[in-house]
């Protein structure tokens, strides 16, 4: 049996949010749509969303085996979910090994990290551009209106500590 990918995209009535700002009770919130995602009939796993556009991005991993759960097997994959409707415009799989774990919006680019490097994408999921560190993960990202953050990690021997490998 395979997972699917599931995306929820809550609504918030932003009139109660904005008129309750100062109370701490729930804000009403419902459901748009509920989207199932299973592009390789295999086990498939969503980790990050974003807003896109008039989409929501969705990345994750696709074409995961029992085998290679536990390592970083399985390709990177990006999903456009229409915002309105729910439909799937576009999707990307990548051709390497990996995961991609987070995604952001930036001038019309769509920005995701994960374990196969720093990806640039256009509306259209072409890859713009690409930045990969040997032995490095990439897992969040952050926008302040001028830079554009990234945090992760590279495995690298700072200190020149004998032994590492």
């Amino acid at each position: 049996m395979h997972r699917a990918i599931v995306l929820a995209l809550l609504m918030l009535v932003t009139a109660a949010f904005l008129v309750e700002a100062e109370n701490t009770q729930t804000s009403d919130v419902t459901i748009k749509w509920i989207k199932y995602l299973d592009p390789t009939n295999k086990n498939d796993t969503a980790y990050g969303t974003c807003i896109f556009g008039d989409y929501v991005a969705v990345v994750g991993w696709t074409n995961i085996t029992t085998a290679n759960l536990l390592f970083k097997t399985g390709k990177p994959y990006v999903a456009l979910i229409h915002k309105n409707n729910g439909s799937v415009t576009k999707e990307w799989i990548g051709n390497e090994e990996g995961r991609f774990y987070n995604c952001i919006s930036v001038n019309r680019k769509l920005y995701v990290v994960g374990s196969t490097g720093i990806y640039v994408f256009d509306a259209d999921l072409n890859v713009l551009t690409r930045v990969k560190r040997e032995d490095s993960f990439y897992y969040s990202l952050a926008y302040d209106g001028k830079l554009l953050y990234i945090g992760g990690w590279i495995y690298e021997n700072v200190k020149n500590v004998t032994g590492y490998e």
